[in-house]
């Protein structure tokens, strides 16, 4: 039969190993061709193996799999990477005049914000909001990073040397004051070019939120124009980890083409001027032009895509990853403590109610009834509510009085590590491990601190130490002090940050 006017033309793969290929992307990076891509789609492919010079798709996509140069250049032929400074202004100026503000510190002024450009391409949205926390007197206190699934535009990011394209519209001052012009190339200043993190990451896998990929209690996280890749199953599985990566406060920003998340996860979903932003459920409310709606996904959405795979709190700490084992996290209860302030405390942690905790746990400290698991309970409630400089003191605090708790110095490397005193955290994992070299949480944490600090060999040993603990376990065991994890996604996150940990900048 003829095709129709406006009928789209289904296009089936003109050889099964392609068709194989493409699955294996699919299960891969999460990417998807429906029938009216696949055309343009076996095109990409077949450039790319003309590029390598690569006669057979069994040899290519058998090659495929092990990663490097010619999976980066597929998937840069099959995913549009074009992006351009100051993109999207209505989204950066709602930033700026309602996000920002609210999430000050004790005396007004800004506290340590995390921001998370995911799918980041060249480097230029990152880079964007650094200029715009920069303007803000925010950068000094900012972790910013950017990521995503090709090496090659990573490695361009890092950079930081662009053409007249990619600063298209933006004012000639704003150029002059944060580029150096050689010709017709534009280098960032060094401010900006070092206030962004750069690493691989594959949102279509289960590593985020996590500490150990540094991904997670994002205040904000712009993801645009990458859930277009995706079917509907993996939007739904990616955007519910989006929304788990979130801080309790945070917001989701996504591209004008990605589709809507209303109904699909459960997320509050926020109208503004500058269109349509996310938040988790019942997220701390503030001040802000528009409206905003509950979205619950339809009560017959298959559970395995509504729902994360894991349950993680939503601290900018993370959950506090510790040694192996079957046996759940020891409670906050210790002989000697009133029995309704034990109750108390642990009933509150165990609920996410951090500020029942911290009003518990301060009183109890006050009365002389403190303990080590008291104290811990502390730093994390306050951590898990934003107050990082609450919880540094209290960490301080508390190390006067338990010199010798392996968790309170790795609590207090962490925390190092949002203020971006990467070698301060280092040291602190090194002690938690002197006290207890089985700390898992301690290895993993001394990783990321040597990686951010560019001692990449060092990392690995770390993460190798952090491996070989995990896989001594049952994969579904419970992990202590991580609220229910398991060693099984742990060491998936172990190892993925070995197989990355070229890409992350020192």
């Amino acid at each position: 039969m003829p095709e129709t006017r406006g009928e789209v033309r289904a296009v089936e793969w003109s050889e099964p190993e392609i068709a194989r290929v493409a699955r294996w992307l699919h299960s891969h990076a999460g990417l998807t061709f429906p029938p009216n891509r696949r055309e343009s789609a076996e095109l990409g492919i077949r450039r790319v193996m003309g590029r390598a010079g690569i006669k057979s798709i069994s040899e290519f996509g058998n090659r495929l799999q092990r990663g490097g140069a010619l999976l980066d250049d597929l998937i840069a032929e099959l995913t549009i990477g074009e992006t351009f400074f100051l993109r999207e202004p209505n989204q950066l100026e709602f930033i700026q005049r309602e996000v920002l503000p609210a999430v000050p510190s004790r005396d007004g002024s800004c506290r340590p914000i995390r921001v998370w450009s995911a799918g980041c391409a060249s480097g230029e949205e990152p880079y964007s909001l650094a200029i715009l926390l920069q303007k803000t007197g925010c950068l000094n206190l900012a972790r910013i990073i950017g990521t995503d699934l090709s090496v090659a535009r990573l490695l361009t990011a890092r950079r930081g040397r662009y053409r007249s394209w990619s600063l298209r519209g933006v004012p000639k001052a704003v150029i002059n004051q944060y580029f150096e012009r050689d010709g017709d190339v534009f280098t960032l200043s060094p401010e900006i070019r070092t206030a962004v993190d750069f690493s691989l990451l594959n949102l279509a896998e289960d590593v985020y939120p996590s500490p150990a990929t540094g991904v997670f209690g994002m205040d904000v996280i712009l993801c645009r124009n990458v859930l277009i890749y995706f079917d509907a199953p993996t939007v739904a599985q990616v955007a519910q980890r989006l929304l788990n990566t979130l801080s309790d406060s945070g917001w989701l920003f996504l591209g004008a083409s990605d589709p809507s998340l209303a109904g699909m996860v459960p997320c509050d979903v926020v109208m503004t001027g500058a269109g349509i932003a996310y938040r988790k459920p019942g997220a701390q409310r503030q001040l802000f032009s528009g409206a905003v709606f509950s979205s619950r996904p339809p009560e017959t959405a298959p559970s395995d895509i509504i729902r994360p795979p894991f349950t993680l709190p939503s601290s900018p700490l993370g959950p506090a990853l510790s040694a192996p084992g079957s046996s759940p996290d020891p409670p906050l209860s210790t002989p000697g403590l009133p029995v309704s302030a034990r109750a108390d405390v642990e009933r509150a942690y165990n609920a996410g109610d951090y500020e029942n905790v911290a009003t518990v746990a301060r009183e109890l400290l006050q009365i002389g009834e403190g303990t080590e698991p008291v104290s811990i309970a502390l730093v994390r409630s306050l951590a898990n509510r934003g107050m990082l400089e609450e919880a540094v003191e209290e960490c301080a605090a508390a190390l006067l009085r338990y010199s010798m708790s392996a968790e309170l110095h790795y609590l207090a490397g962490m925390l190092q590590a949002q203020g971006a005193q990467h070698e301060e955290a280092a040291r602190s994992a090194r002690r938690a491990l002197y006290l207890d070299p089985d700390l898992t949480v301690a290895h993993l944490a001394l990783a990321e601190a040597l990686a951010r600090t560019g001692d990449s060999r060092a990392a690995k040993t770390a993460l190798r130490s952090a491996e070989r603990l995990l896989v001594a376990v049952p994969a579904e065991s419970r992990v202590r002090a991580t609220d229910g994890e398991t060693a099984f996604r742990l060491l998936h996150i172990a190892r993925f940050r070995l197989r990355s940990l070229t890409f992350t900048k020192a």
